[in-house]
């Protein structure tokens, strides 16, 4: 074994041989050294004599090579998540042993790989994943991606289509399940109107030539209109599917005015006809059939108010006033066309007309906001009125206006409301979602067991095997899930015993409150026990969390405290100058702790010493800092561009990755996240992508598409690094970064060491899992083509170190730039050098060569 040969443990050549690579790598990712730049630096050593011959390496033996290389290329090992940096940590691994090595990568044969791309894999309930998804933690079924304005139910009942500003959306009522393929070449592209249409449902789109009424389900044309356009505007489809009505404007050439006329085009018919003759100044906004396709209600922007005509005969059947002059007020009628209902905005009332004598029935009235749409129930004895209300809408009783119910939403208002042909159901749209509810109870009738918002936080087990979620919106809701099947793991409920006001610490196991007086208390969310009771006498505290290793943290008005909560001791009292405190991270195993000020300032302390290590003036947005407590990421101001920080050096940030530009191009970050081994980090732009960067080059290993929109803030890594977990509307989708299954692997050995020189990590990667399986020939080509750098003679290293006490200034210099030259191979040597007394004279001189010999990473 090589660790026998070397005269050490196992688990000592591993510990050396991670903190060596880490080292080498980051030092030579600084200084240049990458791809072609490396081969050309290590053959110019080895003509140089610097290094020993290949003969060495084979030394070793052949097996203990041979042990050593395939542990560190195993997929998730040191090795094959560092990328195109492959061949320096291939240095490091056989040349210099002694300086560096990893501990092993938890296993995870529990969590599932991603197929080959031209496979699609299905969650839980049978909805396709996309490429690169190993599962689907709840459902986006019903989840629309944007704000949906508008909800049109096929005449059959089976199916609902939602509409957007720039997309709609078909889904199947029973059971949710989206049809993406609906639509044909209309699918995925703005519309201008929908609506029942027979037993369908259709939707008004855009042509070169003109308008078209489409199939919403197949996309068959099921009425053309050549010419219709420019100023033609406010469609209406007739529910039978045989016409559509719209508002035609157009400028009088000699008065220079405006003219606006409702026209109906119909099937079969070449040119469309007038419905009533133009109106002079007086733009139209709205247009509304009646479910029995007999009637045409018509709403004007000026005074002459809200028309309802019976296209038929011409005849004007109602006609109400609009003195408040206001251009967006909501109608519906009943099934049989009889009865026509209106909002009167103003004064949260809903008017109601018998259209057949023209008088006015009993109104109904709700509680609070403007009414946003009105949908009447088949039998016309329920009324759903949806409105502004941030969290609430009203069923009322059609005969006599009085509410039957309030009901609360899952979360933003109402913007629209349809009812199923049968009466049973009725749908809502709720900001980006559609809701189906009982008619009875509205109860929602069908709930794929996920968040009613998309998730604010993701959470690892230790052992990767399950992922937490959580929501804070409209309600705190956690939801645990097998991260393998996405199949969803009960949550104990929370203790009674804890305020309600309390944080969730994310993973639903504690929970913790900072009350107005500075008290800081801690629990555990299912039992109620208190962990944890701190009076920090630091009011008020704006920020407080309780670690993994059960630190409790609060981050008071003054300063940030660290309370040990098994011994029940406090670790360490950190004065701040934030005006406010937004959060506090622990890391490093517990011997840093990093803090950010709501004036994008970041603290950098030492525990439990609380030496003051770093204050950085960031100019953006704090995202997440290194697991070893070195490296921060930020976004800049005003977005799209994710910065790296040396928490340890300070200075000017290096630009990881961008999106979409500067400016108002620029892409907003939602998230990003390191890595366990801080090798590479996650990015989420505003948008379905998901990508993930190589640390040491900004070079993209996988770029990953949602499918969804709404990306959210949730994501992390799992504990071994192979998967990671991002919010995706109002579920999580759990990602393969392993590499195992995903593109096209190396010809040959030859092939796969030459792409460990290209720049392009994705052919990096590949190069890596190629050899992984390959170890034979992966010892042959590391024995071949890198020998190891030959360990410093210590007689020498000792007389360079008595230079730097030297008189003259050049010898010292030289002694200087010799040290800096051989500092990680003679590190031990160093430090017992630097142990010693030196003269104030050779002070100077040790600072760059311990530079360089500090361990950098990523």
């Amino acid at each position: 074994m090589a660790a026998a040969r070397l005269g050490c443990s196992v688990s000592t050549l591993k510990r050396r041989l991670d903190a060596g690579r880490d080292r080498l790598a980051a030092r030579l990712a600084r200084r240049g050294f990458a791809g072609p730049a490396l081969l050309a630096a290590l053959t110019a050593a080895q003509a140089s004599g610097r290094v020993a011959p290949p003969a060495w390496v084979t030394s070793l033996g052949e097996d203990s090579l041979r042990g050593g290389v395939t542990e560190l290329l195993q997929p998730g090992g040191p090795l094959a998540l560092f990328g195109k940096t492959t061949a320096v940590v291939a240095v490091l691994a056989v040349g210099l042993a002694v300086a560096g090595g990893g501990p092993a990568q938890p296993p995870a044969e529990q969590m599932p790989t991603a197929p080959p791309l031209h496979e699609t894999r299905v969650d839980r309930l049978g909805d396709p994943l996309p490429p690169g998804a190993v599962a689907r933690l709840g459902s986006n079924r019903l989840h629309h991606g944007e704000e949906v304005e508008r909800l049109a139910v096929s005449g059959d009942g089976r199916h609902v289509l939602s509409q957007g500003k720039s997309a709609w959306k078909l889904w199947e009522v029973e059971t949710g399940k989206p049809l993406p393929g609906a639509g044909g070449k209309y699918a995925g592209k703005a519309i201008l109107a929908a609506g029942p249409a027979g037993r369908g449902v259709a939707v008004v789109a855009w042509t070169d030539t003109g308008w078209v009424l489409a199939d919403a389900l197949t996309g068959a044309t099921l009425l053309n209109m050549p010419g219709v356009g420019g100023h033609a505007s406010g469609p209406a489809v007739r529910p039978d599917g045989k016409a559509v009505a719209y508002v035609q404007s157009r400028v009088d050439e000699r008065t220079r005015s405006w003219w606006h006329g409702v026209k109906i085009w119909e099937a079969g018919k070449t040119e469309p006809t007038d419905l009533a003759g133009p109106v002079n100044r007086v733009f139209l906004t709205q247009l509304l059939y009646s479910p029995d396709s007999r009637r045409l209600a018509v709403q004007h922007g000026g005074d002459e108010g809200t028309q309802v005509w019976e296209p038929a005969t011409g005849k004007l059947l109602l006609q109400v006033p609009n003195p408040e002059n206001l251009v967006t007020q909501k109608y519906a009628f009943s099934p049989d066309g009889r009865r026509f209902y209106k909002d009167q905005r103003t004064k949260q009332k809903i008017r109601c007309w018998d259209l057949d004598t023209g008088t006015e029935q009993t109104p109904s009235t709700f509680a609070e906001g403007i009414c946003y749409g009105l949908a009447v129930s088949p039998d016309g004895k329920t009324v759903v009125i949806s409105t502004s209300s941030p969290q609430v809408f009203w069923v009322l009783d059609a005969a006599t206006g009085k509410p039957i119910r309030q009901v609360r939403t899952r979360g933003g208002s109402v913007t629209d409301a349809a009812w199923a042909p049968d009466g049973k159901r009725f749908l809502t749209a709720e900001r980006d979602d559609v809701i189906v509810r009982d008619a009875a109870t509205a109860a929602v009738a069908f709930d794929p067991q996920g968040h009613w918002f998309m998730p604010g936080g993701v959470f690892w087990s230790p052992d990767g095997k399950q992922v937490t979620t959580w929501s804070n919106f409209p309600v705190l809701q956690v939801r645990r899930w097998d991260a393998a099947t996405g199949q969803p793991v009960a949550v104990p409920p929370r203790s009674p015993a804890i305020p309600a006001e309390a944080a969730d610490t994310g993973d639903g196991t504690r929970a913790t409150f900072a009350d107005k007086a500075g008290v800081v208390r801690a629990w555990d969310a299912v039992t109620g026990r208190e962990l944890a009771r701190v009076e920090t006498k630091d009011a008020p505290v704006w920020h407080a969390t309780l670690t993994r290793d059960r630190n409790l943290v609060a981050a008071g008005r003054t300063a940030v405290h660290v309370w040990d909560v098994d011994r029940a001791k406090m670790l360490a009292t950190l004065p701040h100058t934030f005006k406010e405190a937004l959060t506090v991270r622990v890391t490093a195993g517990g011997r840093r702790l990093v803090a950010l000020g709501r004036e994008s300032t970041a603290v950098v302390w030492e525990l439990p010493s609380g030496k003051l290590v770093r204050r950085l003036e960031l100019g953006g947005r704090w995202l997440d800092v290194s697991a070893d407590g070195r490296f921060l990421l930020t976004d800049s101001h005003p977005g799209g561009r994710v910065e790296l920080w040396d928490l340890d050096t300070g200075g000017r940030p290096r630009v990881l990755t961008t999106k979409g530009g500067d400016g108002a191009d620029a892409k907003p970050v939602m998230f990003a996240r390191f890595a366990p081994d801080g090798r590479s980090v996650a990015v989420g732009f505003r948008g379905p992508e998901v990508l993930v960067v190589e640390t040491a080059t900004g070079g993209r290993r996988f770029t990953f598409d949602s499918g969804v929109e709404t990306t959210g803030y949730g994501a992390e890594f799992s504990p071994d690094g192979r998967c990671l977990a991002t919010a995706a509307g109002r579920s999580t989708l759990v990602w393969d970064v392993s590499g195992e299954g995903r593109g096209r692997p190396p010809a040959s050995a030859e092939a796969a060491w030459a792409d460990l020189k290209e720049p392009d990590a994705v052919k990096g990667f590949a190069a890596v899992r190629y050899l992984a399986a390959r170890k034979d020939e992966a010892v042959r080509l590391l024995s071949e083509r890198v020998p190891p750098a030959r360990r410093p003679d210590p007689e020498q290293v000792a007389a360079w170190v008595a230079r730097l006490a030297a008189d003259e200034f050049a010898e010292r210099e030289a002694a200087e730039r010799a040290l800096a030259g051989v500092a990680d191979a003679a590190r031990r040597q160093l430090e017992a050098a630097l142990a010693e007394t030196v003269s104030p004279r050779s002070g100077g001189g040790w600072r760059p060569c311990w530079a360089a010999a500090t361990p950098r990473s990523p």
